[in-house]
């Protein structure tokens, strides 16, 4: 038998990834209240219950997007009410952006119905397979911890 590849494994994994993200959420978007909201703001509103009162920078980094297209991203927010941009007073060039009110109710609603969605997707399953789930789950977040840790994601050629 043949030894797999790095290249292989990484190709696999690029197979799986949006295949496991599709199947564990498949609907959430439709159940949002507030339905025209991509992914990408989902995801910035979800960075900034973690991390509130994040730069521009700051902010396109954790979501690995440009500035660009974090600016677009809060421009779009910002419209909607979801968010807020503050000004430093010290240096006017320094935007941080916190959630409103509004925000964080739209937010808290997404991840309710997610975590109620994860729960009725596993409801089926047998407990010892709602435990391998929740450990493979667990290796992966641990093993790109790691690889975060230790700069091995942040391949320059891509």
């Amino acid at each position: 038998m043949e030894k797999e590849t790095v290249a292989s494994r990484a190709e696999r994994i690029y197979f799986f990834l949006p295949k496991i993200m599709e199947n564990l959420f498949f609907g959430t978007r439709q159940k949002l209240e507030y339905p025209d909201i991509t992914i990408t703001q989902i995801r910035t509103l979800r960075i900034l219950v973690e991390n509130d009162n994040c730069t521009m920078s700051e902010l396109g980094d954790h979501a690995c997007v440009t500035l660009g297209t974090m600016t677009t991203t809060v421009n779009h927010l910002v419209k909607n009410k979801l968010v807020k941009r503050i000004r430093s007073t010290q240096d006017r060039r320094l935007v941080r952006v916190q959630l409103t009110d509004y925000g964080k109710g739209i937010i808290q609603e997404h991840q309710q119905r997610c975590k109620e969605q994860l729960a009725g997707a596993i409801q089926g399953l047998k407990e010892e397979e709602q435990e391998r789930l929740l450990t493979a789950f667990s290796d992966i977040y641990s093993i790109v911890t790691k690889m975060k840790k230790k700069g091995l994601n942040n391949n320059e050629n891509i």
